[in-house]
């Protein structure tokens, strides 16, 4: 397995951080990677350092064989807070098998709504907002993972809990003709206190879905687990098979899960250790029961605030595009994390 660290953000007085609240997707023989950007500002152990007190905006990075990483500050309609409950609806015309989706969450709790745009050039531009539907929940707050399905796209989302909190994971299904359909809860509400969160989905060699979901608890701090769901009929019920419960053993937060399939079917897995060791590692399966023994990738980070994965196989490499700091007052940068020979962490 050769492991290389390439920067893709980072400069002196700037924070990069959340590529898995923004997005990856391909294009072609393009690969294009969402994140945030704002003004370093260190605000002592613990806590993101980020100058809260200004701006943040949203920026891309866009790869390609011959010119690396180049930045990308598309025009992205801003945030439609006052009409959240009367935007437009997608038009019938519009999606299509090659067009992108990105999910943009705003607010908190029961006061949480996302839009969505669409991208039908490779993200140089996006149209919309769009409305997504409550589904009937309380509210909807999904980042962007999705699969490209015959006639439609399969979405992992989170929806707030009937008790008005942050939240659980569920499907959903966005035809290319615009209509929507929720799909199965990844299990029951958590209990107040608890919460989980921005799954993750691929698809298993058998034709079976893979679910994956970060679930923490404010009832029992530090336990953090990432929670394993499997669905045989396309997302419609989900079945629990078991728990990641390494991930973060002595502290509350944990890491949301980055999905990826390589060729041989084997989906690889990326998440972060939160506590010494801090760091990125990998598992890997082809049934969601057995797993691989994980492996670190990096362990030089000094504090918690990193992670947030996106994972992509690309031109035959695996790239984990995720936040990462090389020191405790040190300005938080975006990196990808690329294998290039990724047959040796294939699990057999």
């Amino acid at each position: 397995m050769k492991v290389t660290h390439n920067i893709v953000a980072f400069d002196e007085p700037s924070f990069f951080g959340w590529p898995a609240n923004h997005g990856i997707w391909k294009f072609g023989n393009e690969l294009l990677v969402g994140f945030e950007k704002g003004i370093h500002h260190y605000n002592g152990p613990g806590v993101h350092a980020l100058d809260r007190t200004k701006p943040t905006i949203r920026m891309f990075a866009r790869y390609g064989k011959d010119t690396g990483w180049v930045h990308e500050f598309p025009e992205i309609p801003a945030i439609d807070y006052e009409n959240k409950t009367r935007l437009p609806d997608l038009p019938a015309d519009l999606l299509t098998s090659e067009s992108g989706l990105y999910l943009m969450p705003s607010g908190w709790d029961g006061n949480v709504f996302t839009q969505l745009m669409v991208t039908n050039n490779g993200g140089r531009s996006w149209e919309g907002p769009f409305c997504i539907p409550d589904f009937g929940l309380v509210g909807v707050s999904a980042r962007t993972d999705y699969l490209v399905c015959d006639g439609y796209f399969l979405l992992a989302m989170t929806g707030v809990k009937a008790d008005g909190l942050e939240g659980n994971a569920f499907a959903a299904k966005l035809t290319f003709d615009g209509k929507w359909e929720k799909l199965g809860m990844m299990g029951e509400d958590p209990p107040k206190g608890d919460f989980r969160i921005m799954p993750a989905l691929a698809k298993l060699p058998d034709g079976s879905l893979l679910g994956i979901a970060r679930y923490a608890s404010e009832n029992e701090p530090g336990f953090t687990q990432l929670d394993v769901y499997l669905s045989s009929d396309e997302g419609k019920t989900w079945n629990y098979e078991t728990k990641l419960g390494y991930i973060d053993e002595d502290m509350s937060g944990g890491s949301p899960p980055a999905l990826c399939t390589l060729p041989d079917g084997t989906v690889l897995l990326a998440f972060f250790r939160r506590q010494d060791p801090c760091g990125l590692f990998i598992t890997t399966t082809r049934d969601g029961k057995k797993w691989s023994e994980p492996q670190a990738l990096r362990t030089d980070a000094v504090n918690t605030d990193i992670g947030y994965p996106r994972a992509a196989f690309f031109n035959n490499e695996v790239h984990i595009l995720y936040y990462y700091n090389l020191g405790e007052e040190a300005p938080r940068f975006v990196a990808d994390t690329v294998i290039s020979e990724w047959e040796d962490i294939i699990n057999d």
